[in-house]
């Protein structure tokens, strides 16, 4: 419990001063919840000894009230000032695994990691953001109040008071039990959230495909299986602690009745007066109270080193080295200089080595899983090289910021994703401060500008998330209008016109032709009509540069090219069989 209150003060950082005075006023709440006890005894012992007037009643009732007033003003500015820091310390951190999230290998974000990463963002953050800095206040005000309670009747009597925590022991050892019961509880609810996360979000990209091969029963109830399981068991863990916690509760006040019989033993041999018994029984009650917060919020607390944990893990994650060039170079200049990689373990780039000038197109191509597109997330660095370097203009890009070799690039993938957001924004997503008219010029390079005046409400249409509103055609030349109105130096086309009609694809080229004028351009490409005209074809086979060179000199040499080209090509020249 202590080192989960350590660690959440230690997440606040820069916020520290602000929970520690948030700590202090609970403490200082603790305190004047005894001053009402303080002022109950005196006013029961004038009633024993039957000194109370009317001045004396009315002395009592505003203290009464004033510690009352006390009591409320102290919570208050706990509350206050323990949730103020809860939001601002947990929007601080989402704001850093944001830009955690920007440098991190593209890798990070594959498999079940994804799951787990959202399952954090979401889930933990907001879990630690509501309930973790007023947990260790409540926390810490119990202890206190606990403290200055014992103490106060302590000084009354000794006696009663050890007779008050004669059920602690039993107590401290249900109260452990109940907390490793947290975490482990807390630890199932976190990996079941995370399945489900991921569950969830397959079901909804992939649900195209599962209508389309008509198994929708068969995903439906796999979902209403996982989301059943995680609800019996919810309830099954809760049903195991709920006893534990009303054992606790029954054990601590056992001490009030031996209190009661003690008690009455004590007064019965004039050891003690009725107006002290009747203080401590008036007392007891209140006094277990901070003994319920404990059971209830430790266990709580403690779960919540499994969200720190998992958040820790997140900050530690690998995360590209992000170099401090913020200068432009003088040229743009790519060279690749004996360049590995590898997925785990497996080598896919293999000492890959070539030059594309500044202004020149240089085409990947080769076939599937034969390292093009790995090629062009290295030079994006998507992912860190295991062996060589990759230059723009004699710089190796891993001495620029992220910032600076992003601003160098604009990308058309083969699938553009589109936010769910106005077609404006969405090309204006590379150039957030570009004018209406170069966002209406990009547009109409782009081929794109008719088609979306022709929607309800022009550039300002909202778009579904993915672009899902629009045909693959309108995503791509939305995508390229972006692209165009970024105006970076380097272009780089992922498979631009793979799966769109040859309507669509006739309307892109011509925007691909506006696009990439005075660019160095890099084309990944299944079409070698396309490339004809390309500086430099880069072969690719198997992690490995098959070949290198113009078309007309790659198709005069036997090679992986050349039979490529020919099976395109022949495709052309079937005919039907005449009968």
């Amino acid at each position: 419990m202590f080192k989960a209150m350590k660690r959440i003060i230690n997440l606040s950082e820069k916020f520290k001063s602000n929970v520690y005075k948030g700590i202090l006023y609970g403490i200082l709440d603790s305190f004047s919840s005894c001053l009402p006890l303080i002022v109950m005894y005196f006013f029961i012992m004038s009633l024993a000894d039957k000194t109370l007037n009317i001045n004396i009643l009315i002395f009592y009732t505003l203290a009464l009230i004033g510690s009352s007033a006390l009591g409320y003003f102290l919570r208050y500015k706990e509350i206050s000032t323990i949730s103020s820091v809860g939001y601002s310390v947990i929007a601080q951190e989402r704001k850093d695994i944001g830009g955690l999230l920007k440098s991190m290998a593209l890798g990070q974000f594959y498999g079940s990691t994804l799951g787990e990463i959202n399952t954090i963002i979401t889930h933990e953050l907001t879990q630690i953001e509501l309930y973790g800095m007023q947990l260790i206040s409540k926390v810490v005000s119990s202890i206190a109040t606990l403290t200055f309670t014992f103490i106060l009747l302590w000084t009354i009597n000794p006696i009663l008071s050890l007779a008050f925590f004669s059920g602690l022991p039993l107590t401290l050892i249900l109260g452990k039990i109940i907390r490793k019961m947290y975490v482990l509880s807390r630890n199932l609810s976190v990996k079941s959230h995370s399945e489900i996360t991921d569950s969830t979000i397959e079901y909804t990209q992939g649900l195209s495909t599962i209508k389309a091969y008509n198994v929708e029963d068969i995903h439906k109830n796999r979902m209403k299986d996982l989301f059943t399981s995680f609800s019996k068991n919810t309830i099954k863990k809760d049903t195991k602690i709920i006893p534990l916690l009303q054992s606790y509760s029954f054990v601590m006040y056992m001490g009030l009745g031996i209190v009661t019989l003690i008690g009455s033993r004590m007064y019965a041999q004039s050891t003690i007066d009725f107006s002290l018994l009747l203080m401590f029984l008036v007392v007891g009650i209140q006094l277990y109270q901070p003994f319920e917060i404990l059971s209830a919020y430790s266990g709580t607390l403690t779960s919540m080193n499994s969200s720190l944990d998992r958040l820790e893990y997140l900050n530690h994650m690998e995360v590209i080295a992000e170099g401090s060039n913020n200068t432009s170079p003088k040229s743009y200049d790519v060279q690749f200089k004996n360049v590995s990689f590898k997925y785990d373990h497996d080598e896919v780039i293999k000492n890959i080595s070539f030059s594309s000038k500044e202004n020149s197109m240089t085409a990947i191509v080769g076939s599937s899983g034969s390292g093009k597109t790995t090629l062009m997330q290295l030079l994006l660095r998507f992912w860190d090289l295991e062996d060589g370097e990759i230059l723009i203009g004699n710089n190796d890009i891993r001495s620029y910021s992220i910032e600076k070799l992003m601003d160098m690039f604009s990308v058309v993938f083969q699938d553009n994703y589109l936010f769910k957001d106005t077609i404006a924004n969405n090309i204006r997503f590379g150039k957030e401060n570009a004018s209406k008219e170069d966002l209406i010029k990009a547009s109409k390079k782009a081929m794109c500008h008719d088609f979306i005046m022709a929607l309800p409400e022009g550039y300002d249409t909202l778009i579904g998330e993915g672009g899902s509103s629009l045909s693959g055609g309108e995503k791509q030349r939305i995508a390229i209008a972006r692209a165009i109105l970024k105006d970076s130096p380097i272009i780089i086309l992922d498979e631009a016109t793979s799966g769109v009609d040859p309507i669509n694809e006739v309307d892109i080229q011509e925007s691909i032709h506006s696009l990439i004028e005075n660019k160095t351009v890099f084309v990944i490409a299944h079409k070698f009509s396309s490339i004809i005209q390309a500086d430099n074809i880069i072969v690719m086979d198997k992690g490995e540069i098959s070949q290198i060179g113009r078309h007309d000199e790659l198709c005069m040499v036997d090679g992986l090219y050349k039979r490529l080209w020919e099976k395109q090509t022949g495709v052309n020249k079937w005919k039907i069989k005449e009968a």
